[in-house]
């Protein structure tokens, strides 16, 4: 999984040979898909009430903006993904006048003060790293930030008084606490030192209650007061699914594939390595995204029954071409967004247990107890382990030739690269992948036993969706009146 820090790394280096963004990977041709009825879509629900609550103040990283390298501001191109995500629920709010203000902090570019730029049609206040970004003392009650990260957080906490700071922390590894943390060694002290008080906004309960144990005893162990506290904050607390536009496709028993989403060795590539031979006469869609490099690509073209397509930034391209999805993580999966998307879509999703994935799939006769990890600090497989497993024992450590590497960083990278391509090139035990194989066979086979899951996928779906969208405003105003939350 690639870092903030990486990420910052690769877009610096194309910066200094004149681009904006590194170079992708040439997109395989797509096989042309059945043709698909079009969707059904809901009538738009009334215009809500204007936002009332306290002067919140969003926080996010330029770098997570298009920038088209000509001095000019441009619109977001791309589906959200990652971090993206994170600024999509950020903006998307101070749409609805929930914050007057958004202001995007670069970490990359030094060549322009402050700029305007655009997310969706909204304004953008962006500003270089050490340009003073002009927030007034008091003019704010809450600051809320797209990431934990500590280049943010320091941010935040030199330059806005806001009361009660908030970050959105969609996984368990952003933080410095607990068993699953990759933040810097280097960085982690400081970071307990300015998370100090925060709230985190998670988009699980498990992923909530994750933090709300291992926090209290990391700053316990040091002797720390005001441990950060987590609450679930899901996608559809702050209108990621647009259940008023969010399409039925009903005709979904009549496509073809079995479709997977961003395949990669936490995402469960080794499960289509096994599924596929399993399975010959049932055809697999990969829809390869930031997360499937071209060392994916070329070991999934290897199988006679996968198709690849890119990624689009319409998801229906692809769930109109989806009879069922799979979601086979194998690693701390904080929710799976793609899950409860295609459910409330009408589309079954088979999906393991792990992690936020039994919140995100609603139908509980197509999840998994799937005891296969993919530990990425140890760059291995795990068998007979499951998540909840990993929380309980103490971390196997790295391999002993990236161990004996040392502080030689060329060395222990060579070694960690060819680990790293031994879990691309695994093939889950039979064990593993069976119980998916039979009960994707029963769905591409059995049309009674498809229509029910389809329906229950739909009904609870939406159900789920209905129940939480929109609370993201009242999440946070509930916080802010709340003086048990930040005020000590």
């Amino acid at each position: 999984m690639s870092s903030f820090k990486d990420f910052v790394k690769a877009r610096k280096a194309a910066a200094a040979k004149g681009g904006g963004a590194a170079d992708k990977t040439p997109a395989p041709a797509p096989r042309r898909p059945p043709a698909a009825a079009p969707p059904q879509v809901a009538p738009q629900p009334p215009a809500r009430p204007p936002y009332a609550g306290p002067r919140v103040l969003m926080v996010t990283t330029a770098n997570l903006f298009v920038y088209d390298n000509s001095g000019r501001s441009s619109d977001m191109t791309k589906r959200p993904t990652g971090g993206l995500t994170l600024t999509y629920a950020l903006t998307r709010y101070a749409k609805r006048a929930l914050a007057a203000r958004v202001v995007a902090v670069d970490f990359v570019f030094k060549h322009y003060e402050r700029e305007a730029r655009r997310w969706e049609g909204l304004d953008v206040d962006c500003v270089r790293l050490g340009c003073d970004p002009q927030i007034a003392a008091g003019a704010y009650d809450v600051v809320v930030v797209s990431s934990p990260e500590l280049g943010v957080a320091r941010w935040v906490s030199a330059h806005c008084d806001a009361p009660l700071k908030i970050a959105m922390c969609h996984d368990y590894a952003g933080a410095p606490w607990g068993p699953f943390t990759n933040t810097d060694e280097d960085q982690r002290e400081e970071l307990y030192a300015v998370l100090a008080g925060w709230r985190l906004l998670t988009d699980s309960q498990h992923v909530a209650d994750y933090h709300n144990r291992f926090a209290p005893e990391a700053y316990a162990a040091r002797g720390l007061p005001n441990p950060p506290t987590a609450r679930q904050c899901y996608g559809a607390c702050y209108g990621y699914y647009e259940r008023h536009r969010m399409p039925h496709f009903a005709d979904a028993i009549e496509r073809e594939y079995v479709t997977i989403i961003s395949p990669c060795a936490p995402k469960g590539l080794s499960m289509i390595a096994a599924l596929s031979p399993m399975m010959p006469t049932t055809k697999f869609l990969c829809v390869a995204t930031a997360w499937t490099n071209g060392v994916v690509q070329h070991i999934l073209k290897r199988f006679e029954n996968v198709d690849i397509q890119m990624g689009t930034q319409n998801v229906d391209d692809f769930y109109a071409q989806t009879k069922v999805l799979i979601v086979p993580s194998i690693w701390p999966e904080a929710f799976g967004l793609v899950t409860m998307e295609a459910s409330a879509r009408g589309i079954p999703v088979v999906s393991t247990d792990h992690g936020g994935l039994t919140e995100a799939n609603p139908v509980a006769r197509l999840k998994i107890r799937t005891p296969y990890f993919y530990d990425h600090a140890g760059f291995q497989l795990l068998r007979d382990t499951t998540l909840d497993d990993m929380m309980e024992r103490p971390r196997p450590p790295p391999p002993d030739d990236v161990v004996a590497a040392g502080g030689d960083a060329e060395k222990r990278q060579e070694k960690v690269s060819k680990h790293l391509l031994r879990c691309l090139l695994h093939i889950a035990p039979q064990d593993v992948a069976l119980p998916f194989a039979n009960l994707i066979h029963a769905l591409m086979t059995d049309d009674a036993f498809y229509a029910a899951a389809a329906a229950d996928a739909r009904k609870s779906g939406l159900a789920f969706i209905e129940k939480h969208e929109d609370k993201m405003d009242a999440i946070i105003a509930e916080d802010f009146a709340n003086p048990a939350v930040f005020k000590f």
